[in-house]
């Protein structure tokens, strides 16, 4: 377990039910099991986690176990190894797994599954960024002040939505399309970073889906447009760039739209 952290702390990541159930097998590696047949088993895993798994099985091990597990995850070729999980409760032909000791790689192919899980909102944030990127008619608060010919979806281009963003900020009527600027930019933003990646596949997820990867985060910022959609990649963290606009757009942030992006595409 992570130092510091307990049971309770646990239950803040939900577990998300698996579309197609995959099978695992473990074997007993420590804890008070005493009976030879309570070491091995095999069994099918319904909810996963970034920290532990409920699993389906005939074999039960006790509550404290420390087990080695093998997971096939669905649509990846290679198992997924997870090196020591403790057995926190168990019921009749089920008991909950806490991954205790995961090593990078399988926390990369952990990521992996939870993408492929969670809900895909890339194209209907991609539809709306190409309407911020049209700039034809009136659908975008301010669009006389955008030239749609410098939003080239380049790193480089958000330096002229910043400019935009600084000029809207102060026209009357932003109050009331205040919500639509966030969210045409921030998918604009997004797509900027999604488009310029090279280490990481980044794609959108809806509020919902972000906080079942980690919940405590994201009941910090709360529901509200900066939140409604949020970019993520498999092997690494989440990123905001609905918040970010929002922050900027209020002068709560120094840190501007071209920073902001270059930061995370620099660090992969």
């Amino acid at each position: 377990m992570t130092p510091g952290r307990t049971s309770e702390d646990l239950r803040q990541y939900p577990r998300l039910r698996i579309p197609t159930p995959f099978p695992c097998s473990f074997s007993h590696s420590g804890g008070p099991s005493s009976e030879e047949g309570l070491r091995n088993g095999l069994g099918i895993v319904f909810n996963i986690s970034r920290y532990g798994a409920k699993v389906m099985s005939e074999t039960v091990p006790l509550q404290g176990d420390q087990v080695t597990v093998t997971l096939q995850l669905p649509c990846q070729t290679a198992p997924m190894k997870v090196d020591v999980a403790t057995i926190r409760w168990r019921a009749p032909h089920a008991f909950g797994l806490e991954f205790t000791t995961l090593s990078e790689l399988a926390g990369v192919h952990l990521h992996k599954l939870m993408a492929q899980i969670l809900t895909d909102r890339t194209e209907p944030m991609g539809n709306l960024a190409r309407i911020f990127h049209s700039n034809k008619g009136e659908a975008v608060f301010g669009f006389r002040c955008l030239d749609s010919t410098r939003l080239d979806y380049s790193v480089g281009s958000l330096r002229h939505v910043n400019q935009y963003l600084e000029q809207i900020c102060r026209m009357q009527g932003i109050e009331e399309a205040w919500s639509c600027v966030v969210v045409y930019v921030g998918a604009y933003v997004g797509e900027v970073i999604r488009r310029n990646a090279r280490a990481h596949a980044w794609f959108w997820i809806d509020y919902d889906a972000a906080q079942s990867l980690d919940a405590q985060l994201f009941e910090s910022y709360g529901r509200r447009v900066g939140t409604a959609a949020v970019l993520y990649s498999g092997a690494r963290e989440c990123a905001l760039p609905l918040e970010k606009v929002d922050r900027y757009l209020r002068g709560n942030d120094e840190e501007d739209l071209f920073a902001f992006a270059e930061a995370i595409l620099t660090r992969g």
